[in-house]
């Protein structure tokens, strides 16, 4: 639970391969994933929405839900009953040892910057053994699949009258490229086939599957597609900007780009830039100081007392409940009040937790609420990530030879007042050196902004004439 990474350069991409001529055929009906580190989101747009774009809710009340699934097994098959905080809130229900029910949770993780990584990569369950990770993803794109042709558009269009988006990093390398169209293949996406059912051993081969309609699957970069869906909500009035960054903050990676756009057609003229610091270092630097008080390193003895529910407490604690305090950290408020899991003061107990005292936080015993003040906040939790966030965007400028007009700042971390406010102190500072002015404008829902601009990139593919990557595999 601990934040353990070690400071890394920003990626750099330095290598200039042209934009190969796009072979997509206009589409009436599209659909986009994307499959986020903390988050899943699919929209799209069919001749019945008028040519809008839909957001699917995959929760009651909820566009984007947290990318937790499990997955049960019924005689020899599998099958994803809950996802997002279902899954999560199930979590504590499933009893230790039950060998019929997996759960897994921020996937995507492994696939960025995992130099060893492959299609056997293996990935741990929460509730115990290893599997492909290909799979899980597989198991994923594949209940994402279901949630729009049966639940949302009950049953009115088949998977394969659709073209696919799969969103992904502009920094990451073609192997995990190669790996998110594989998993989509095996889900079904553009057939009409049920998806991943079983999983495969770990140890014996793995199949590959049939890349039945290839053409009706893109990959989509994660800046490029935010920037399209940004300049559509944008309210600044007069043209849209000529040259402009895009600064995609997600929960595990920071992508950034500079566009140029003539004639309705974009450029991309710096290569991505970037690393894997996201909202997800946020938790992790504040699971730390809660590991700090209780002197449990990764809370390794309360996760040894009962593994799942110790488990699912902390996930539940961690990216649900402080997932939404951070969202206001930067607004009018002075500190976050959190209530701690039972379970977690069951086991510690209320005096070790009263140590909060010492790195100035208030433990109140009676409601199990914990009290953390603004300055804590930003200068143990929020620092470590943003500043290494605003080591890309300064670097990012530091590479420009010419004037930009708009920043874009979009994703879901990218919303986070307290972001927001560091990067608007970088454009200052670069004012009057190369440029007159710089606007920073977060469109509404940045969160959404990967997802929707995913389909309005594939209804114009050619919206794009070239770009600056290192690779281009399945863009």
């Amino acid at each position: 639970m601990a934040l353990s990474k070690r400071p890394l350069p920003p990626l750099r991409r330095a290598e200039k391969i042209p934009k190969a001529t796009p072979v997509l055929q206009d589409s009436s009906c599209i659909a986009a994933i994307d499959f986020g580190t903390s988050s899943l989101s699919v929209a799209y747009t069919t001749p019945t929405t008028g040519g809008d774009v839909k957001v699917v809710r995959l929760h009651s009340t909820l566009e984007r839900i947290p990318n937790a699934i499990i997955i049960e097994k019924d005689d020899d098959e599998y099958e994803v009953t809950d996802v997002g905080h279902q899954a999560q809130n199930s979590l504590s229900n499933i009893h230790k040892g039950a060998k019929n029910v997996i759960y897994f949770e921020r996937v995507k993780k492994l696939l960025e910057r995992d130099k060893s990584l492959d299609r056997t990569t293996e990935v741990s369950s929460f509730t115990g053994g290893s599997y492909y990770l290909i799979e899980v993803i597989a198991f994923i794109l594949t209940h994402l699949k279901k949630k729009l042709l049966a639940d949302h558009l009950k049953r009115n269009y088949k998977s394969s009258d659709f073209d696919w988006v799969i969103t992904v990093p502009a920094i990451w390398k073609a192997r995990a490229r190669r790996m998110m169209r594989e998993a989509a293949y095996m889900a079904g996406l553009t057939s009409d086939a049920p998806g991943i059912t079983r999983f495969t051993p770990v140890g014996s081969p793995l199949p590959r599957p049939e890349e039945v309609n290839p053409q009706k699957l893109s990959l989509a970069l994660e800046p490029e597609v935010a920037a399209i869906y940004a300049q559509h909500q944008s309210h600044v009035l007069g043209p849209p900007p000529r040259r402009y960054m895009v600064v995609d903050i997600g929960g595990g990676t920071v992508d950034i780009t500079v566009h140029n756009k003539r004639n309705g057609r974009i450029s991309v003229v710096l290569p991505p830039m970037g690393n894997t610091w996201g909202g997800t270092t946020v938790n992790e630097a504040f699971s730390a100081i809660l590991e700090e008080i209780v002197d449990d390193k990764g809370f390794e003895s309360f996760i040894k007392s009962d593994p799942i529910r110790a488990k699912a407490a902390l996930n539940k604690f961690l990216y649900e409940e402080f997932e939404e305090k951070k969202k206001i950290i930067g607004k009018k408020t002075k500190e976050i009040v959190l209530t701690l899991p039972a379970l977690l003061v069951s086991f510690y107990g209320h005096d070790k937790l009263q140590k909060a005292r010492k790195l100035k936080m208030e433990y109140d015993p009676d409601p199990n609420k914990l009290t953390i003040g603004y300055d804590l906040l930003e200068e143990k939790v929020f620092k470590p990530t943003v500043d290494k966030i605003i080591e890309c965007v300064r670097a990012a400028f530091d590479e420009l030879t010419d004037h930009i007009d708009t920043v874009y700042l979009v994703g879901g971390f990218g919303g986070c007042q307290f972001v927001s406010k560091r990067i608007e102190e970088v454009i200052t500072q670069h004012r009057g050196i190369l440029y007159e002015i710089i606007d920073l404008e977060c469109p509404e829902q940045p969160d959404l902004a990967v997802v929707s601009g995913a389909v309005m990139w594939r209804k114009d593919p050619n919206i794009i004439q070239s770009r600056v990557a290192d690779a281009t595999y399945g863009i």
